[in-house]
C-alpha cells in the first residue's frame, strides 16, 4: 500500500485521536468535525469543518480545501504534505514495517463495509503500533421520513438559508429526501450551490437530520407522479428546476430529472420507466448533448417502449402573442447557450408556444428507431454505412473551420463556416492528469501567429469567456443560429496526438524552464505553457533588438544609482527561487518631476512596452490578480496617493505575503488563493507612511521592511538622475528615455530568461551568487544593525547580484561593479532617510513620548506645589521642576500612561525601552511605577519620568 494512502486510512479510523491532537476544543456535528481555524482569527465554530468518514475538510471562510487528513494536517501544521506524513505517523505509531500490516487492516476493513450500517464492531488495528482503536458514528438514510421526524432545517450550518427546497417522494408519495439550493455571494456574484437533506440513524440510535445523499440507487424527480399516471408521457430535463418550468409548459406531461443533474444520471433506479414513453427536453449544450443521450440509454435499458429527443432548434423563436391572444412562433433567434426549460418560461414562452413548436416537422429523434436500424444492419450494410456521407469538419488557412452536416436522408447540408482557420495542435494537462484542455493555434488578419491554452472547464459553461480570448487575438467567429454550440464540438472533439504540460502561473516550473504567457523558456520550453481561466491581460511583449535596448537606454544607466538600481531589480525576482529572499517592495519618493516614473518605465522596458507599468489604483482584488500574473517578476506601480490611505499599508502586505483572499467557488466549496513570489517597484511624492498618516494610520515596521521608501533625490541637483550623458537639462533626458522605451523592449528579458536557465543548471553558480549576497550584506551593514535593516540589506544584496549577472550575461553593457555601487548607494541613502540602523519601532514610541511632554507639557500636567489642580487641562499627571539642575520630573497617571503613552504599541515593550533608555524611574521595589503621595490625591501608583537622561 502507498505510503500516504496508508497514514489516510490508518488516521481515519483514529479519527478522534488526530483531531483531538491537532484540533483540540471542536464540535461533533453528525458525520463532521467543527474546529476553530488555527490558520485565521477564527473566533465562532461552524466554517472549518472535517467530514470524519471521508477526511474532507474545507473552510467556507477562507476557501482553503482539501481531501484527506494528510493535506488538513499539512495545512493546519503549516508544513509539507510530507512532514504532514511523517507528523501523524509519529502520533499513531505508524513505522516503516507497518505495510504489511496495513493490508490486514484494508481486508478488515472491508469486510467491515460488507456489514450492515448498524453494525458497531469497532475496527482493531494492531496494538504494536500503539493505535488506539475508535469506532466512527454511522449514519443511515431513514426511507421514506419517518413521521416522528421533527421538521427539516431551514439553513446549512455554513451555507445559510435554504433558498429552494426540491421533494424527492416515494412512489406512494411519501418523502425520501429533499435536494436544497443555496444562493451565495462570492466575487463573481449570486452564485447557487446544492446539498441533499436526509433524515438518518446513527449506529448508536440517535437519530436526526443529515446533509448528506440518498444511498444507490437513487429515485427520479416526481417517483409518485410516474406511478399514478401511467398512461402520461415523462418528460425529462436537467434539473429540478427545470423539471418544474417544463410542467408549467407541458402540464400533459409527467417532468423528471436525475439527482445531481448531469454529473451521475447511471446512480438513478430507471426501472419504474418500464413500459413507458419517455421524451427529453435536453439542455442547449454539449453537457445537454450528452445528458440527453445517457438517459435514453438507461431508459432504453430499463424497458421504455419510446423514446424521443427534442430537437430544440424548433423552439429558436421570438415568443410572440397575436393581437388575437394567438401564440406566434414564426420570428427565428439563436437560442442561448445553455437554454433551458426554466429559461423558456422566463423568456415568456406559453403552452401555446411549446405545442406550437412540437406540431413541427422533425422536432423529434426516435432514439429506438435509430438503435433499431443500426442492429438491423448486416455486415455489408454497416461497411456502406461507414463509407456514406458524415457530419464533421474541415480547416485550411483560406476556408476556415467549416462544418458540413448531414440531413435525415444522409444527404450533405450546405457547408456552414464556423470560424477563421483554428488548429487544435495539443492537448493539454497539468502534472497531476487535471486541469485538461486544447492548445488552440491560429493567425490573425495581419498574419500573427497567436496560441491560446484553452482550459476545458470553460466549455462547461456557455463559453463566452474562451470565445472573447480568441476574438481580443484576432480570430473571426462567424454568427447565427449553433455556431457557437459547433464551435464547442469542434474544439471538445479534438483528439491531438501531442500532449503538453501546462501550469496556471508564470514563472519557474521544477527549476528548469521559465514559462511566460506567450512562451517558455528553457529545457521544456516544448512540453510546458501557461494555460489559465483568469482574463489578464499581459504586457510580455517585443520591440527592436538586445542592441537597440542596450545603445538606447541601458547605456544610460551608467553613472545613475536609481536608474541602475531600478533595472537590476528587474532582473532580480528570477533569482528569488534560487537564493530563497521573501517577496518585498520598493517606492522611490520626491517631488513631482523628478524622473521617478522616468525610471519606472526604464525598468518596464526589460519586460515589455509603458503598458507594463500598472497603477496602485486597483481593488485589492484587482492587484491579486495583476500580482499573480508577475509571478518570479517585477511587478511595476505608479503613483502611490491613488490608492486609499487606509488600504496603502494592508496591499503592501498583502504583495510581501505573496498571497491572496480565499474565496468560494460556484459548488460553495473554496478554491486555492491566487499566489506569488515578486519584487514590486513603486514611485510617488510621498512615502507609504506619509501616505497612511492622511488616514491616521502608523505605519509599522512590518511594513517598512515592505515597501522600502528609498529617496528619488540622488543627490546631484538633478532630481533623480546624476548624470546626463550630454543632454541639456534633465527633462530632456527623460523624454530621450522614454522615448526609447517605447520603440525598444522586451529583448532584454528573453535573453536574461534564456541564459538564465542555463545558469542554474550549475550548482556552483548559485553557491557563487550566494557568496556574493554575502559579502554585499557585510560591507554594507553597520555594527548595531537591527533584524528590520538587515533583511532590507539582504533583498537588496540580491538586487545588486542580478545586476552583476546581467552584466556578465552582456545583457546590460555596464562594466562589472557598477550594480554593486549603485545599490549600495541607494542602501545608504534608505539608511540615512530612516535615522539609522536602529530598530524602527523603538524609535516611533521615543518620539510619540517625547511628542506629548513638548505638547503638553505645560498645560495638562499639574505643577507640584500649586494650590490649583484646575491649573491644568485635561491633566495627565503632576510635574516637579528642580531648578539646580533645571531638569523637570513628570508623574504620569497609569491609565493615561497605557492609553495615550502607549497607544499603538505593546505596553511592555514600550515600558521595557523607557527603562533601557531611563527616562523611566523605577520603583525602590523593582516595578516599572511608583507608590507616590501626589498632592491633592493622596498615595496611588504611578510611572515617573525624568528628562535628565533624555537625549538629543
Amino acid at each position: 500500500m502507498n505510503e500516504f494512502v496508508e497514514v489516510n486510512h490508518v488516521a481515519l479510523n483514529n479519527i478522534h485521536k488526530v483531531l483531538g491532537h491537532y484540533l483540540p476544543g471542536g464540535k461533533w456535528q453528525g458525520n463532521e468535525y467543527l474546529a476553530l481555524n488555527p490558520r485565521r482569527p477564527d473566533k465562532t465554530l461552524g466554517s472549518f469543518s472535517i467530514n470524519v468518514n471521508t477526511g474532507e475538510w474545507a473552510d467556507f471562510a477562507t476557501e482553503d480545501a482539501g481531501g484527506d487528513i494528510i493535506s488538513l494536517i499539512a495545512y493546519v501544521e503549516n508544513v509539507t504534505q510530507t512532514a504532514a506524513k511523517q507528523s501523524l505517523s509519529q502520533l499513531l505509531g505508524i513505522n516503516n514495517s507497518s505495510v504489511a500490516e496495513s493490508k490486514n487492516v484494508t481486508q478488515h476493513s472491508k469486510a467491515r463495509n460488507s456489514l450492515s450500517s448498524t453494525d458497531t464492531k469497532p475496527l482493531h488495528i494492531n496494538q504494536t503500533n500503539n493505535v488506539t482503536t475508535v469506532t466512527k458514528p454511522t449514519w443511515t438514510a431513514l426511507t421514506p421520513v419517518p413521521k416522528r421526524a421533527p421538521p427539516p432545517p431551514t439553513k446549512h450550518p455554513s451555507l445559510g438559508l435554504i433558498s429552494i427546497k426540491h421533494i424527492y417522494r416515494a412512489s406512494d408519495g411519501q418523502i425520501i429526501c429533499y435536494i436544497c439550493r443555496f444562493e451565495i455571494m462570492s466575487d463573481d456574484g449570486l452564485e447557487k450551490t446544492f446539498r441533499p437533506l436526509t433524515y438518518c440513524r446513527s449506529n448508536t440510535g440517535q437519530e436526526s437530520w443529515q446533509w448528506i445523499g440518498m444511498p444507490e440507487p437513487q429515485i427520479l424527480y416526481n417517483l409518485d407522479k410516474i406511478t399514478q399516471y401511467t398512461e402520461k408521457t415523462i418528460l425529462f430535463c436537467e434539473g429540478e428546476k427545470c423539471a418544474n418550468a417544463a410542467a408549467a409548459l407541458l402540464p400533459s406531461y409527467i417532468t423528471t430529472t436525475t439527482q445531481n443533474g448531469a454529473k451521475a444520471p447511471h446512480k438513478t433506479d430507471f426501472t419504474p420507466l418500464k413500459g413507458k414513453r419517455i421524451c427529453i427536453w435536453r439542455d442547449n449544450d454539449v453537457t445537454g448533448q450528452k445528458y440527453a443521450e445517457e438517459i435514453a440509454r438507461l431508459a432504453k435499458e430499463a424497458g421504455a417502449i419510446s423514446i424521443q429527443i427534442i430537437n430544440i432548434e424548433k423552439f429558436a423563436f421570438k415568443p410572440e402573442i397575436a393581437s388575437s391572444g394567438e401564440a406566434i412562433i414564426n420570428t427565428k433567434r439563436e437560442l442561448p447557450d445553455g437554454w433551458d426549460a426554466a429559461d423558456a418560461l422566463q423568456e415568456g414562452y406559453t403552452t401555446a408556444h411549446i405545442v406550437a413548436a412540437m406540431q413541427e416537422p422533425d422536432i423529434f429523434i426516435d432514439y429506438l428507431q435509430m438503435e433499431n436500424d443500426s442492429k438491423a444492419a448486416t455486415s455489408e450494410s454497416y461497411a456502406k454505412l461507414q463509407n456514406s456521407p458524415k457530419a464533421h469538419y474541415t480547416t485550411d488557412k483560406t476556408a476556415g473551420v467549416v462544418y458540413h452536416g448531414i440531413n435525415d436522408k444522409g444527404q450533405f447540408l450546405p457547408p456552414k463556416k464556423i470560424c477563421s482557420n483554428l488548429e487544435i495542435t495539443a492537448l493539454t494537462r497539468d502534472e497531476d492528469s487535471y486541469n485538461w484542455g486544447r492548445l488552440l493555434e491560429f493567425e490573425d488578419r495581419d498574419k500573427v501567429p497567436h496560441k491560446y491554452a484553452l482550459p476545458m472547464e470553460l466549455l462547461s459553461g456557455d463559453g463566452n469567456e474562451y470565445r472573447k480570448e480568441l476574438l481580443r487575438g484576432g480570430l473571426e467567429i462567424e454568427r447565427g443560429s449553433g455556431i457557437n454550440n459547433l464551435l464547442d464540438n469542434y474544439i471538445n472533439q479534438a483528439s491531438p496526438e501531442r500532449k503538453v504540460i501546462c501550469t496556471s502561473r508564470i514563472g519557474w516550473h521544477n527549476g528548469e524552464t521559465f514559462v511566460l504567457p506567450n512562451m517558455s523558456i528553457g529545457s521544456m520550453s516544448d512540453q510546458i505553457i501557461f494555460q489559465s481561466t483568469m482574463s489578464i491581460p499581459h504586457n510580455f511583449k517585443q520591440k527592436g533588438t538586445l542592441d537597440d535596448w542596450q545603445t538606447s537606454i541601458a547605456k544610460y544607466c551608467i553613472g545613475n544609482s536609481r536608474l541602475i538600481f531600478a533595472v537590476a531589480a528587474g532582473f532580480a525576482p528570477a533569482l528569488m527561487q534560487f537564493i530563497g529572499e521573501n517577496s518585498a517592495g520598493f517606492n522611490f519618493t520626491g517631488q513631482s518631476s523628478s524622473g521617478k516614473t522616468t525610471a519606472l518605465k526604464v525598468t518596464a522596458s526589460i519586460f515589455g512596452d509603458p503598458e507594463y507599468v500598472k497603477r496602485w489604483r486597483a481593488t485589492s482584488n484587482g492587484l491579486e490578480g495583476i500580482a499573480h500574473m508577475h509571478n518570479h517578476m517585477l511587478l511595476i506601480l505608479d503613483e502611490l496617493a491613488q490608492v486609499a490611505p487606509e488600504e496603502a499599508g494592508e496591499i503592501a502586505y498583502m504583495l510581501a505575503n505573496e498571497q491572496g483572499k480565499v474565496r468560494a467557488q460556484k459548488s460553495g466549496l473554496t478554491r486555492a488563493p491566487l499566489g506569488w513570489k515578486l519584487l514590486f517597484l513603486s514611485a510617488g511624492e510621498i512615502s507609504l507612511g506619509e501616505h497612511m498618516l492622511t488616514a491616521n494610520k502608523k505605519v509599522k515596521a512590518g511594513q517598512e521592511v515592505r515597501l522600502i521608501d528609498i529617496p528619488a533625490d540622488a543627490g546631484a541637483k538633478l532630481g533623480l538622475f546624476e548624470n546626463l550623458h550630454g543632454f541639456n537639462s534633465g527633462a530632456e533626458f527623460s523624454r530621450a528615455l522614454v522615448q526609447s522605451a517605447q520603440n525598444y523592449y522586451g529583448t532584454a528579458l528573453i535573453v536574461w530568461l534564456e541564459k538564465l536557465t542555463e545558469f542554474v543548471k550549475v550548482p556552483d553558480n548559485i553557491n557563487r551568487l550566494k557568496i556574493l549576497q554575502k559579502q554585499f550584506i557585510n560591507a554594507a551593514l553597520p555594527k548595531d544593525a537591527n533584524g528590520q535593516v538587515i533583511r532590507v540589506a539582504s533583498i537588496m544584496a540580491l538586487i545588486a547580484c542580478a545586476g552583476e549577472l546581467a552584466t556578465e550575461f552582456g545583457i546590460t553593457g555596464w562594466p562589472a561593479g557598477n550594480a554593486i555601487a549603485a545599490v549600495t548607494k541607494c542602501f545608504n541613502d534608505w539608511l540615512e532617510q530612516r535615522g539609522g540602523a536602529g530598530n524602527l519601532e523603538n524609535s516611533q514610541i521615543l518620539s510619540q513620548i517625547r511628542a506629548i511632554f513638548e505638547t503638553y507639557g505645560e498645560t495638562h500636567f499639574t505643577p507640584w506645589d500649586s494650590n490649583d489642580a484646575h491649573l491644568s487641562y485635561e491633566r495627565l499627571g503632576f510635574k516637579k521642576h528642580n531648578s539646580s539642575t533645571d531638569n523637570t520630573t513628570y508623574y504620569v497617571f497609569t491609565e493615561t500612561y497605557k492609553q495615550r503613552f502607549c497607544k499603538g504599541f505593546n505596553q511592555r515593550t514600550v515600558t521595557k525601552l523607557l527603562l533601557e533608555k531611563r527616562w523611566l524611574i523605577p520603583g525602590s521595589d523593582g516595578a516599572a511605577s511608583q507608590s507616590i503621595r501626589l498632592p491633592g490625591i493622596g498615595t496611588t501608583r504611578c510611572y515617573v519620568f525624568s528628562t535628565e537622561s533624555w537625549e538629543d
